[in-house]
């Protein structure tokens, strides 16, 4: 077993206390400095913040920002994006530079209620009328826009679109066991037994699992694997779904797979629980179409990839979006920005290489992969809800209570104490 990092999780205010430069990553882009590094009187200019700032993001980025440079040749884009710790130095970043009136005239955040906060402070132009304008709400789902707008109103522009309910496995691993690996598990019980199968055949740790966002992706697919999608939705809605028998019965699920679950991978991030399957050491890993271009860049085939167990017809998703905030110096051009990410080439530029799809509905499944074919049936087609791990479906306060909770779980494996966590985290939240 190879070593294992010692990383641990990054708060916010160490994140902010690392943020010392706002630096270009994009070939041709105007290199930045400490604030903006944009000219607040010249208005052919945008400047934008991502953690999209190496491997496969850096390069979907490029392609993304090569068709906003096609359709808008006399306008200077400008990226301030910041690397490092997951993304959480780019988002400390954006907080920073947004409550200092300061803010870029665009920045990549997820969308839905991941907002909430920037949303209360009255710090994002709200898109409903550039939706309408632009004949945006005819392209998405009426389902999809509504999950990603904040009391009704709309507050980014999708990019992309990934599924998280997704299980990943090794076809090799399988078969060894005994498994078809062409025979999906119809719920969490039968991949339970799946996965001791895999156990007895001599493979220690069957499930791949790392650091928080594994984790909580990980937890919100047994929550909507045994609730279903409508009492899945309505977690975020009333704190009387947290206190029924099903929440309940999901944490008891949960706690049954971290027993499948190397103890000593609690700090690798989701591209190394990738890995432990690419190179066999684990069969299964959850985990969003991200995983895909790993796969990809390795030339790893031996996989199957299906809905989480207990979650068909469902979609639960992220979407990848930029927004519009209040007080950017170049509106106009970073208007142009967001018109640019929503056409149906420039989200098939993006997702041809990122492993994601388009949010719209008029995409050709056609033109892309296999999986991404099954993926962009399933939006059109299955019930859409939003994920927790990226920010859809709670505010960021939420968010972190439930994973400080699953964190705190791992270590005590006390299930009783971790659906009172959730239960109070509800009303923290709702009441």
């Amino acid at each position: 077993m190879r070593p294992r990092s010692d990383r641990t999780r990054l708060p916010i205010a160490a994140a902010l206390a690392l943020v010392v430069a706002l630096v270009g990553a994009l070939a041709g882009c105007a290199p930045l400095g400490a604030t903006s590094g944009s000219d607040p009187n010249n208005d052919k200019q945008v400047e934008a913040v991502t953690w999209w700032t190496s491997g496969v993001e850096k390069t979907a980025y490029i392609a993304l920002v090569g068709e906003f440079a096609r359709q808008n040749p006399d306008l200077q884009f400008l990226d301030a994006s910041v690397s490092g710790a997951g993304g959480d130095l780019a988002r400390a970043a954006i907080a920073a530079r947004v409550s200092a009136k300061n803010p870029p005239d665009t920045f990549l955040t997820s969308a839905g209620a991941g907002l909430s906060d920037y949303v209360d402070k009255g710090e994002l132009q709200d898109l409903t009328s550039f939706y309408d304008k632009n004949g945006l709400s005819d392209v998405y789902r009426a389902a999809l826009i509504e999950l990603m707008s904040v009391d009704g109103k709309i507050y980014s522009v999708p990019s992309d679109i990934h599924r998280v309910n997704v299980m990943w496995a090794d076809n090799a691993l399988l078969t060894a066991a005994g498994i078809d690996p062409a025979v999906a598990p119809a719920n969490l019980d039968a991949w339970l037994a799946d996965l001791q199968r895999v156990r007895d055949s001599g493979v220690e740790y069957p499930l791949a699992l790392g650091d928080e966002l594994t984790q909580l992706q990980l937890f919100e697919n047994v929550l909507i694997a045994d609730l279903g999608a409508v009492l899945y939705q309505n977690l975020w809605k009333s704190t009387k779904n947290w206190e029924g028998d099903r929440v309940s019965a999901a944490v008891a699920h949960y706690q049954q797979l971290l027993a499948f679950v190397d103890p000593a991978a609690g700090s690798d991030v989701w591209s190394e629980t990738a890995t432990e399957v690419i190179e066999g050491r684990s069969a299964y890993v959850i985990m969003a179409d991200y995983t895909l271009p790993a796969f990809q860049r390795v030339g790893f085939v031996q996989y199957s990839v299906v809905p989480t167990p207990g979650t068909v017809g469902v979609f639960d998703f992220l979407a990848d979006s930029f927004t519009l905030p209040v007080g950017a110096v170049h509106d106009s051009a970073a208007r142009a920005w967001l018109l640019s990410v929503s056409p149906a080439e420039a989200q098939k530029a993006l997702s041809l290489v990122k492993g994601s799809i388009p949010a719209r509905t008029d995409t050709v499944a056609a033109d892309y992969p296999a999986y991404q074919q099954t993926a962009i049936a399933s939006l059109q087609l299955d019930t859409v809800v939003p994920s927790l791990a990226h920010g859809v479906a709670a505010s960021p306060a939420w968010t972190s209570e439930i994973t400080d909770a699953l964190l705190k779980f791992r270590g005590d494996d006390h299930p009783q104490a971790l659906v009172k966590a959730l239960i109070g985290a509800a009303h923290t939240a709702l009441d």
